[in-house]
């Protein structure tokens, strides 16, 4: 069975919706599934590249280069899916009429539903979720030390804010360095047991590594914060944004 992934948005959206390739592959378990994933460009190829289950990584700059064959099921994360790729099924955004237009408004618009992110992804995909997370297959570089707390905070009244509030001993805090390539980012995450961040994508990676994250939530979100239990969101008052 021959199934791509189409997704354009940005790499943080790349990375969410790679929650799906665990559901795929229980789903499709006996019908030899290959997948393919069509991304916007090589930063955002980095999400699926390293991921042994995926064969090929097709980029949105080089797609006049590939000759695509038809494919037995599509899944389409973006607005616009090109439409030089043909499947027999079709699912996502575009394909699935008026109950996944409205998911659409969630992702893209000013929506707002009680699921959380990964339930969206599943949706779209034609799955039911059942707690499955993100996977990158990448090893980080830096081991974990269990008595430091990473902050990946910008804003520096926020930082104080949060210090304050969790009563954290500032010894034990260190800044997480920022990177800009995501597998370096990882890198840097992996040195903390608990991450504490505003940051949307880097709440996500650390999820991803298993940190126990305080997602300090500044901003109006569509869908309801997961984080599998190893966490908590904090909401900021508005004089500390």
């Amino acid at each position: 069975m021959n199934l791509i992934i189409v997704n354009l948005n940005d790499i943080c959206d790349c990375f969410i919706s790679s929650c799906i390739l665990k559901g795929l592959r229980k789903k499709y378990k006996n019908k030899n599934i290959h997948i393919d994933c069509l991304v916007k460009n090589s930063s955002s190829s980095v999400i699926f590249k390293h991921n042994k289950h995926i064969r090929h990584v097709f980029t949105l700059n080089n797609i006049d280069k590939y000759n695509f064959n038809k494919y037995d099921m599509l899944v389409n994360f973006s607005q616009n899916c090109p439409t030089g790729i043909k499947a027999d099924k079709n699912f996502g955004i575009g394909f699935s009429g008026n109950k996944d237009q409205f998911y659409e408004e969630v992702m893209f618009g000013n929506k707002h539903i009680n699921k959380n992110i990964y339930q969206i992804c599943y949706r779209l995909a034609g799955l039911t979720w059942r707690g499955e997370g993100c996977e990158i297959f990448y090893r980080p570089k830096f081991k974990n030390n269990n008595n430091i707390t990473g902050m990946a905070i910008a804003n520096s009244n926020l930082r104080r804010y949060i210090t304050k509030r969790l009563n954290l001993n500032e010894s034990t805090l260190r800044n997480i360095q920022y990177r800009k390539n995501i597998l370096k980012k990882i890198d840097q995450i992996n040195k903390y047991s608990n991450v504490i961040t505003d940051d949307y994508f880097t709440m996500h990676l650390a999820v991803y590594l298993r940190k126990y994250v305080f997602f300090l939530k500044t901003l109006p979100y569509n869908t309801s914060i997961e984080l599998f239990n190893k966490g908590k969101v904090i909401t900021i008052p508005m004089q500390f944004v």
